[in-house]
């Protein structure tokens, strides 16, 4: 039965990237509400210094992501955000979707 739980695992994420084709098509500019659960990345632009801001996300528990030090290009990698949760990245990020196999697309970045 493990076979069976992984198919079906892996349906459900490629539903949950389907979700996102809006906004892999046209990438949004500040705040993104998931449709979907997703593992997300923060890219930084021009690189960062550990400590700074990188995103807030607001949905079941709020919280503000800080990046470590990261070259330009750089990612932070956020396993699971759930639906729904409002996540905004910071001027100088952009928001990248897990479209499998750690292939990120962008679909938001900071105002």
């Amino acid at each position: 039965m493990k076979w069976l739980e992984a198919v079906s695992k892996r349906r459900k994420q490629r539903q949950n990237i389907s979700a996102f084709k809006a906004l892999m098509a046209t990438p949004a500019v500040g705040a993104v509400t998931l449709p979907a659960n997703a593992r997300l990345a923060l890219r930084s632009v021009a690189g960062s210094v550990e400590g700074d801001p990188a995103a807030t996300i607001v949905g079941a528990s709020d919280r503000t992501i800080h990046a470590p030090d990261l070259d330009a290009g750089g990612m932070l990698v956020l396993d699971q955000v759930a639906r729904g949760a409002v996540v905004t990245p910071v001027a100088g990020f952009e928001l990248m979707l897990d479209t499998g196999l750690s292939n990120f697309v962008k679909i938001g970045e900071g105002a």
